[in-house]
């Protein structure tokens, strides 16, 4: 037999030992598809939240530069302590289950109010809105969880045509934890009437919750005892 041969066998012999391998499945195999969470966030409808600080920024003015002996008008910039209240809220939120991530967008509207050193400026806007869910299995009360993990929205207004940045605002720091919950009673007890008569206990184990193309799965392994 040649080497060609040899290596063809070896090949065909190790495709068959892998085809008869046993594929593991989990006893219990859960899926959620991402219409529940759309269904969801569309019945909790837009969400508002508010707040105010203080911070201090570069704020831009009129003033007079020199060219040698020439002088012509510029914008000069000094550093101003600034009180500022918000509000923003968030609304059609859509979110998507990928492999890995719930990443999600929403319609989006702000306004700001600040005084700044003396003088009160103001905007509205509607920033664009990309944020991510999360999905955790809660062991203890046997729920899947779905919370929101980050949604910044920027906080600033327009003087003399400058973007004034006075900070970001985590919406999902607002927000309860979780904002979903999804109870999956594995683990339970339960007695068998007569003539039986016999109690009997369900653990689950290997316990894992997956985020896949267009749904979340949970896979788990129950084991029975009996006093």
């Amino acid at each position: 037999m040649n080497w060609k041969i040899s290596a063809l066998v070896c090949l065909l012999g190790m495709a068959m030992a892998v085809a008869a391998t046993p594929t593991y499945a989990s006893d219990v195999t859960v899926d959620v598809q991402q219409t529940v969470l759309q269904k969801f966030v569309s019945t909790v409808g837009a969400v508002g939240v508010g707040g105010g600080s203080n911070t201090t920024v570069q704020i831009p003015y009129p003033g007079v530069c020199w060219w040698g002996p020439f002088p012509y008008p510029c914008i000069q910039w000094f550093s101003c302590n600034v009180g500022y209240n918000w509000s923003a809220s968030v609304s059609n939120v859509n979110p998507q289950i990928v492999p890995g991530s719930i990443p999600f967008t929403a319609s989006g509207h702000a306004q700001v109010s600040a005084g700044v050193c003396g003088l009160n400026v103001g905007a509205s806007y509607s920033p664009a809105i990309n944020g991510h869910l999360g999905a955790s299995w809660q062991s203890v009360p046997q729920q899947i969880w779905i919370a929101m993990q980050n949604l910044n929205i920027e906080i600033y207004v327009s003087i003399l045509g400058f973007h004034i940045t006075f900070g970001y605002v985590d919406i999902a720091s607002f927000l309860p934890n979780p904002l979903f919950k999804q109870t999956v009673p594995l683990s339970q007890q339960f007695t068998i009437p007569a003539p039986i008569n016999k109690q009997i206990t369900v653990s689950a184990q290997n316990v894992n919750l997956a985020l896949l193309s267009g749904f979340l799965q949970l896979t788990a392994d129950l084991n029975f005892t009996s006093p």
